[in-house]
């Protein structure tokens, strides 16, 4: 592999260089899209620790908004599926805990894990590894993650009964 190419952190094909950006206003980084699975990557993430770091609520102005359209998707799924109130749920990636919480005002039995983020709003429920969950959701996680595929095999690991998970694709958007 050239300076032009990197491994895929996804699927171990070769992906190209297409562009560079500044991240967390200080470090010029190469973004590379798969020539294979055409996931869009960064170079190796030796800042995401750094950027994780900032115990400060990151600026989403539609965090609420998108947490209220999951706890919807996450509730029907319980209900379409038969879940009870005894069946627990994980949300991967659960960021700041604001999807379990909700979740949890409902009467869903929702638990949080994040390795970078602070847990505000569902403190004491956070994974318990050796816990079972009938559900595992991970929305809008795979993006930031420095190798998904070693978190996909973490995630089905855990055999749930149902996995929920989505993400945005990348096809061709500018570099903001």
């Amino acid at each position: 592999m050239s300076q032009n190419t990197i491994t895929c952190r996804l699927c171990n094909g070769e992906a190209t260089y297409v562009f560079s950006k500044k991240f967390i206003h200080k470090y010029d980084v190469s973004l590379f899209r798969c020539n294979h699975c055409k996931s869009l990557q960064t170079e190796e993430p030796y800042w995401i620790d750094e950027a994780y770091a900032d115990p400060r609520p990151v600026r989403d102005v539609w965090m609420v908004e998108r947490n209220q359209r999951l706890q919807a998707i996450v509730y029907l799924t319980t209900k379409i599926f038969g879940f009870s109130s005894n069946d627990k749920i994980l949300d991967w990636g659960g960021g700041n805990g604001l999807l379990v919480r909700i979740l949890r005002d409902v009467g869903l039995d929702a638990y949080l894990l994040d390795k970078y983020a602070t847990n505000y709003y569902a403190v004491g429920f956070e994974d318990n590894p050796s816990q079972d969950y009938s559900i595992i959701t991970a929305f809008e996680v795979w993006e930031h993650l420095p190798h998904p595929i070693i978190t996909f095999e973490e995630i089905f690991q855990r055999q749930p009964k149902i996995h929920l998970i989505s993400t945005s694709l990348y096809s061709g958007q500018d570099d903001d």
